[in-house]
Parts: structure tokens; C-alpha cells; sequence
């Protein structure tokens, strides 16, 4: 696992190269909602609250969005390079739900 860049609050700033999408996500948003979403971000300059991700096994510094995949898809549509997350080592169940 990858040295970490811990913040007062107990999550971590990644960066986004090293997120990647969760394909249970069940979420869904209108492109309206979505691009709302979009502008919240860039008035704010940061996400309005951390993604959680767990690492991806056996693939180094990687991570898997568990919840906040619209977050991740604003902030790399606004430019961020990095974001606050949570992580989390849930398994593939719990992941799913």
C-alpha cells in the first residue's frame, strides 16, 4: 500500500488516477442532476464530502470507488488532480451493497 497523505480528519488525499470506478455501482443521476453536481464542485473547489474506496487487491496503490462515483466523475470533469476519500477494506459483498 502506498504511503498515505493522512488529514485531520481521518481520510486520506488520493489521487484520482488511482480511483477507479466500482461496476456494482446501482446509482444513477439524470445528465441535469450530474452537471448540477459539476458546478457544486467547482464553486467549492473540492468535493462536498469524501469518496469511500477500498484497495483494489493485487494491484499496488489502486483503489475502488464503494460510494461516490458521481464525486470522482465531477472532480475529473472540473480538473482536480486529487481528492479526500475514506477508505475502507470491505469485501465484494459488502462492496455491492
Amino acid at each position: 500500500m502506498p504511503e498515505l497523505k493522512a488529514t485531520e480528519s481521518n481520510h486520506n488525499v488520493i489521487p484520482l488516477e488511482q480511483i477507479q470506478p466500482n461496476p456494482f455501482n446501482p446509482n444513477r443521476m439524470s445528465e441535469e442532476q450530474f452537471q448540477e453536481y459539476v458546478e457544486e464542485v467547482r464553486r467549492l473547489g473540492r468535493l462536498p464530502k469524501p469518496i469511500v474506496i477500498r484497495p483494489v487487491k493485487d494491484e499496488g496503490d489502486e483503489y475502488e470507488i464503494i460510494d461516490g462515483e458521481h464525486a470522482w466523475r465531477a472532480a475529473k470533469e472540473v480538473g482536480l488532480k486529487e481528492v479526500l476519500c475514506g477508505i475502507d477494506a470491505i469485501d465484494n459483498f459488502e462492496a455491492m451493497r
